[in-house]
C-alpha cells in the first residue's frame, strides 16, 4: 500500500464516526474524513477540512469550542491560496484586534490523519497517571509555502490544542483547554519558530511558550497534496512515528483513537505510552517537502 513522506493515508477510512468523551459532560466528536483520493502518482491522501480559526478579542474559546477534529470545530471554506502572512511581526505587544484578526484569517486542518494526536507526559512531580493530550494541525495553505518563501513579517503554520481539563505538557508547556500557535518569522540570523498562545486581559496579548528555535527545511521530494503536521523531527516522517525500539520498547505515544470513561480523565492507553517530546518535535509538509523547527 503507498504512503507518502508524511504517511500513508489510507487509514482515514478506519476512523470515522468515531468519537472521544472527556468526563464532566464534555463530548468531543470525531470529525470523518471526507474520503480518499488517488493523486497521478498513486499516491493516496486525506481531502483537508478547512476549519476557521475563530478566535474573538478579549476571550478565550471556551472548552467546548477548542476546535481541531476532537473540539467542536467550526467548518469554513478554503481559500485555495498560500498560508497567510502575519501583518506585522507578532510580539508579546502586538495589538489584540490585529492578532484576532490574523488569526482568524488562517484555516486549519481538521481532517484527523493530517494531523496527529500525541499523549504526552506533564512536568516532574505531577501524578504518574498525568498526560496531556496535544493535537496538532496544519495551516491548510502551507502546502503552497516553500521554506524559503517567508513573509516580511512571518506567519502562523500549524496550531497545538492541549484538550486536557487540568494537564499542562512538559514539553512545550502548553496550558489546559488552550491553543498554542506555530510562528515562523525572518531575523538577521535566518528563519525562526516559536509557539505562543493568547493571552486576553493581560499586560500582554500573547505570550512565548519556548525558547527561539531555527526554521528548518528537509530534503524530501516535493508532493502537492495536503499539508500534514506531525510531532516529530525530519528523519521521523513515516506514519507510525518511531518504532518501539526507539522508545526503549515503549509503545508509540502517536495515536488516533482515544477513550475516556465517566471515571476517569486517563486516556485508554498504557501509562508508558506518554513521553516527553524534543521541543523541535514540530514538522509541517510544505511546498518543497517539509519544514520543521530545528535546534
Amino acid at each position: 500500500m503507498a504512503t507518502t513522506p508524511g504517511g500513508n493515508m489510507t487509514r482515514a477510512a478506519m476512523h470515522r464516526g468515531r468519537f472521544i468523551a472527556i468526563a464532566g459532560g464534555i463530548l468531543f466528536l470525531t470529525v470523518g474524513c471526507p474520503g480518499t483520493r488517488v493523486s497521478p502518482s498513486s499516491v493516496w491522501y486525506v481531502d483537508p477540512i478547512p476549519e476557521n480559526g475563530d478566535e474573538q478579542v478579549g476571550r478565550t474559546p471556551t472548552r467546548d469550542k477548542l476546535g481541531g477534529p476532537y473540539g467542536n470545530a467550526s467548518v469554513a471554506t478554503s481559500t485555495g491560496k498560500e498560508t497567510a502572512g502575519a501583518p506585522v511581526m507578532l510580539t508579546s505587544s502586538v495589538d489584540e484586534k490585529v492578532l484576532v484578526d490574523y488569526l482568524d484569517k488562517l484555516r486549519f486542518d481538521m481532517a484527523r490523519d493530517n494531523g496527529e494526536l500525541a499523549v504526552v507526559r506533564c512536568p516532574t512531580g505531577k501524578a504518574d497517571e498525568c498526560h496531556a493530550l496535544l493535537y496538532i494541525q496544519p495551516e491548510i495553505g502551507m502546502i503552497k509555502r516553500s521554506h524559503e518563501d517567508m513573509p516580511k513579517y512571518g506567519m502562523v503554520i500549524a496550531r497545538v490544542i492541549n484538550y486536557s481539563i487540568s494537564a499542562t505538557d512538559i514539553t512545550y508547556g502548553i496550558p489546559p483547554l488552550t491553543r498554542a500557535y506555530w510562528y515562523v518569522y525572518p531575523t538577521n540570523d535566518g528563519p525562526r519558530s516559536r509557539l505562543f498562545i493568547r493571552t486576553p486581559g493581560a499586560a500582554t496579548t500573547l505570550r512565548f511558550l519556548e525558547p527561539e528555535k531555527r526554521y528548518m527545511k528537509c530534503p524530501h521530494a516535493s508532493i502537492s497534496f495536503a499539508a500534514i503536521a506531525r510531532f516529530r523531527k525530519c528523519e521521523q516522517q513515516d506514519l507510525e512515528g518511531r518504532s518501539k525500539a526507539d522508545y526503549g520498547g515503549r509503545s508509540n505515544p502517536f495515536i488516533r483513537p482515544v477513550s475516556f470513561t465517566s471515571t476517569s480523565r486517563s486516556p485508554a492507553v498504557n501509562d508508558d505510552a506518554a513521553v516527553a517530546l524534543d521541543g523541535t518535535e514540530l514538522w509541517v509538509k510544505c511546498a518543497q517537502g517539509c519544514c520543521i523547527a530545528g535546534p
